[in-house]
């Protein structure tokens, strides 16, 4: 005698199976492409409504549309964001920064909780007017279109320059714009090439940032692009960067030489320093100092004020690149440790001494050396993780080094501002 309740569950089980969707490909840990061609995010699709008075901060944020065009499958949005105001006038003029959010070109939004918790956050400190713009994303568009949903983005606003939010004329006959930029600020960045550099040697992530730029620009797959790889050779120039504003910042965060995950316990980490540039020529170079810091295999490290003043000093003074290694201590690393440490580093930088250090730092070089008139900065944070600062403040109880990175984009953003008309 059959169980016919259980035969009937069976065959619904496997006509669910059957028509569950296939999966094509996948970009883990971002994203789930199906064969029926729909996308599936696993990650920051969440979403945050716009509020007119923040509680804690008093900034306002409004959703507007830049471009909508549904036959083009076009719909470039943005969030709008405004510092509290401390005057009751109606002339009352901000700064205005206009804000590209990270995702790897795949996920995410302005809309966000941690971007923006970050932004309402910046906005508050900074007193800036904030246009967040929400650009199309990869593999649905792929790559060019967030390059032109950001440029899109940018001549809206220049065409609400002038009148009070009417179109004003767009009188640059180079870019089309009729706004002066002023800045950039490049938080942790995505820069990459074809050969590795510094610490993407040992960094378990390199293989997945090689598939990256060949998954979302399958048009130009090189990692080479000089979208993703901006100083590569025969690219175009960075002396025609078009800031008017003689400053430019990067922020970066601290550099591993060697870090183990495993039972070996082994985190290996050091501080780079780079001397004032003399010359615009790009092959300058330097001799290179590997230093080793005190104080009895126990205490201290590169990142004290004391050793860090120290390097300083003494790379101004020398004209030197410096590496400061900070090896494991006693007592939790007993004698060998710090010798097998310092080794390491040593080996480390001989396998770099074709290389020009820190993809970051190449960038910085490459910059501060070739024309441009400007001054380009770069900003570092010890001990802490690409994009830290956005996951810190959507508890409203961000972390020191957070804040601290908010208050440098600030005083960024409102230094030599030029009277406001």
């Amino acid at each position: 005698m059959h169980n016919s309740s259980s035969s009937l569950a069976n065959f619904s089980d496997l006509i669910m199976e059957s028509t569950k969707p296939e999966i094509d490909y996948e970009f883990l840990p971002m994203l789930r492409v199906y064969k029926d061609g729909h996308v599936e995010r696993l990650m920051e699709t969440d979403f945050v409504p716009a509020v007119s008075n923040d509680p804690i901060t008093g900034v306002s944020s409004k959703d507007i549309t830049i471009v909508q065009e549904p036959n083009n499958n076009i719909n470039i949005s943005a969030r709008l964001y405004l510092p509290k105001l401390t005057t009751t006038t109606t002339t009352q003029k901000f700064p205005l920064l206009v804000y590209f959010h990270g995702g790897a070109f795949c996920v995410s939004s302005p809309f966000t909780f941690k971007y923006h918790n970050c932004i309402n956050a910046l906005v508050a400190e900074a007193n800036v007017v904030v246009v967040s713009v929400n650009y199309r994303k990869a593999p649905e568009h792929l790559i060019p279109a967030a390059y032109e949903d950001s440029w899109a983005a940018l001549k809206w606003i220049s065409s609400h320059s002038s009148n009070n939010g009417g179109a004003g004329s767009t009188g640059d006959s180079e870019f089309g714009l009729n706004v002066e930029i002023l800045g950039i600020a490049l938080i942790h960045p995505y820069f990459w090439g074809s050969d590795p550099i510094g610490s993407e040697f040992l960094n378990p992530a390199s293989a997945a940032a090689d598939r990256l730029w060949p998954f979302i620009c399958p048009s130009n797959p090189d990692n080479d692009d000089p979208r993703v790889n901006p100083v590569v050779a025969g690219g175009p120039s960075l002396v025609g960067l078009g800031i008017q504003r003689p400053h430019h910042r990067s922020f970066i965060k601290r550099h591993n030489i060697l870090k183990e995950s495993n039972n070996n316990n082994i985190n290996i980490s050091a501080r780079l320093y780079l001397p004032k540039l003399t010359n615009t020529t790009t092959t300058q170079k330097f001799p290179l100092l590997v230093y080793f810091h005190g104080v009895g295999f126990c205490i201290s490290s590169p990142f004290t004020s004391k050793y860090h003043n120290y390097v300083n000093a003494l790379v101004a003074e020398a004209n030197v690149v410096a590496v400061s290694v900070n090896y494991r201590k006693a007592p939790e690393h007993p004698i060998p440790a710090a010798y097998e440490d310092s080794w390491a580093a040593l080996k480390w930088v001989a396998s770099h001494s074709g290389n020009n250090g820190d993809r970051y730092w190449v960038y910085y070089n490459a910059l501060s050396k070739c024309g441009w008139m400007g001054v380009v900065e770069i900003f570092e944070t010890d001990c802490e993780n690409h994009g830290f600062h956005l996951y810190d403040f959507p508890s409203h109880l961000p972390s020191q080094k957070a804040k601290d990175l908010i208050r440098r984009l600030a005083a960024f953003f409102n230094r030599d501002m030029p009277p406001l008309p």
